[in-house]
Parts: structure tokens; C-alpha cells; sequence
């Protein structure tokens, strides 16, 4: 084989409304490269507050957005195509997106999984929090 074309799978989450998440390999929290994701935000969405037990990094690739956070240093920043955001685990982040919505890739060690409550994710508000 010299190459392929493949659809992402598509996934959503019912507490992401307006947000489109496709893993781009392994779904296993576990395996040991971490995960990659392309999120894609419809326009003036939102990703509510959230954190993870994992760190994660979000490359911006299309659209803009106001960075949500608890982190005061970075809480209401403006992000575009090129720009890294970084969050160690258990910072609440999220993000506004502007008008044209917003489209990142997530280097994660792992937040989706094919079954939803197995997610690693918990919105600020959450009973447990």
C-alpha cells in the first residue's frame, strides 16, 4: 500500500452541544502515545469550562476563539490558526468561538472514548466537583 484516504469517525458529547470531535487513531485512553483529536466548534459556540486528568494541547488550525479559564494569565486571550494552547491536567479550560467558529487538533493522554461516560472530562458545576 502507498498511502490512504480515510473519514474520521464523528463522535459527540451531549454536555459539547454545537461541537463535532473526530479521533484521528485509538480511542484507548491507555495506549501510550497519547490521543490526537480534530474538534471542530460551530460558530459562536461554546466548550464550557471543563477539566481533564491529563494534560492537553490544542493546535489552532481554523477560526477563533476566546480562551476560557481559571487560569487568570490566560482566561479571555484570543486564539487563531497557528497558535499552541496548553493546559496541565485539572486546569479548567474551555473556548467562545468567534463567528467562524473554531477548529483544533488535541494532543491529549486520552479524553474520548467510543463510550461517552467514559470520558475524561467534567464540566465546572458537576456534583462531584
Amino acid at each position: 500500500m502507498n498511502g490512504y484516504i480515510r473519514n474520521l469517525e464523528t463522535i459527540t458529547h451531549q454536555g459539547l452541544a454545537g461541537v463535532v470531535i473526530r479521533p484521528m487513531q485509538s480511542y484507548d485512553p491507555k495506549v501510550e502515545i497519547g490521543q490526537d483529536i480534530l474538534v471542530t466548534v460551530e460558530a459562536n459556540g461554546i466548550i464550557p469550562l471543563h477539566t481533564h486528568q491529563c494534560e492537553a494541547r490544542m493546535y489552532i488550525v481554523a477560526g477563533n476563539a476566546e480562551v476560557l479559564s481559571t487560569d487568570s494569565k490566560l482566561h479571555g486571550k484570543y486564539v487563531d490558526p497557528g497558535v499552541e494552547v496548553y493546559f496541565e491536567a485539572n486546569v479548567a479550560h474551555g473556548f467562545a468561538a468567534g463567528k467562524n467558529g473554531l477548529t483544533f487538533v488535541s494532543r491529549n493522554g486520552g479524553i474520548v472514548d467510543k463510550v461517552q461516560e467514559n470520558w475524561d472530562i467534567k464540566f465546572t458545576g458537576d456534583k462531584n466537583e
